[in-house]
């Protein structure tokens, strides 16, 4: 007995077990594996792209590639170096077609199996606690982008643990302040939702700020791939929604961190922000 996801499964049979405890066991198990399977980032890229000559299919959008002058590939998130690979593997299908991108994915990750092409510069930031390697790394995403055509596509993909590996904090405020405002909400048993509505308004591209600043630019297509680690999968709750709009205030901020009572605990400038 095996499975492809749970390493000790042959471990949960000992050869004691009785037969009604073992039948349970394989079905609670079994279910376990398919489950967890249905929403590992290759079958859920096989299941939403497909791609045709020059046409690329996102679920129920088409998009003609050999239309657009560049296209760009950028994002950040636990699960991205694994969605890039098998991205890559669908436009190779299109071997004319070009791009080049810059993606933010969490130090320590093994892809050795993954071959992502040199047209993907991989950067290696930390998680959960963001660091300087992951702003430099949206730096570059946004230099690369910046200058974009109007007739360019932008794909940015998107998983949990974006939101430490994104990090690009507000002018005012320093790494080091979302560094010890992180450690604070992590330690206060904030919910993740609260925790992103307030990493949301004060990063230049979480809670929409990526698509405004596309916009404002270069007004570039912008296709976002996410995958949702996020219960109710609300779009800009995952990894703080970089690029869909943001339906939180200032006002929630301030209320969340009066509810964990961490105001006063918080940076200074973060304080002066909200």
């Amino acid at each position: 007995m095996n499975s492809s996801i749970i390493n000790n499964y042959a471990q949960f049979f000992p050869q004691h077990l009785s037969k009604i405890r073992f039948n349970l066991r394989k079905i609670a198990l079994n279910a376990l594996d398919l489950a967890i399977t249905s929403v590992m980032p290759k079958n859920l890229m096989e299941y939403s792209l497909k791609v045709d000559d020059s046409l690329l299919f996102i679920q129920n959008d088409e998009f003609d590639l050999s239309t657009f002058e560049e296209i760009y590939i950028i994002g950040g998130g636990k699960a991205v170096a694994h969605m890039t690979s098998y991205l890559e593997k669908f436009l190779h299908k299109a071997p004319e077609i070009e791009y080049k991108g810059v993606i933010n994915i969490p130090e320590g990750l093994s892809i050795t199996n993954l071959n992502i092409s040199d047209s993907i510069q991989i950067n290696r930031a930390s998680h959960p606690i963001p660091n300087v390697n992951g702003m430099i790394g949206v730096q570059k995403m946004k230099k690369l982008i910046k200058n974009s055509a109007q007739n360019s596509l932008i794909i940015f993909l998107l998983s949990g643990g974006g939101s430490a590996l994104l990090p690009l904090p507000k002018k005012g405020i320093t790494l080091e302040d979302l560094r010890t405002l992180n450690k604070l909400l992590l330690e206060s048993g904030a919910r993740i939702q609260e925790i992103n509505v307030i990493r949301k308004h004060l990063s230049e591209i979480k809670g929409g700020n990526l698509a405004r600043f596309i916009f404002n630019t270069s007004q570039a297509t912008l296709v976002s791939l996410v995958i949702s680690d996020v219960v109710g999968n609300n779009l800009d709750s995952i990894a703080s929604g970089p690029s869909v709009p943001d339906s939180s205030t200032f006002k929630d901020v301030l209320d969340i961190l009066n509810k964990y009572r961490l105001l006063k605990k918080v940076p200074s400038s973060i304080r002066s922000l909200v």
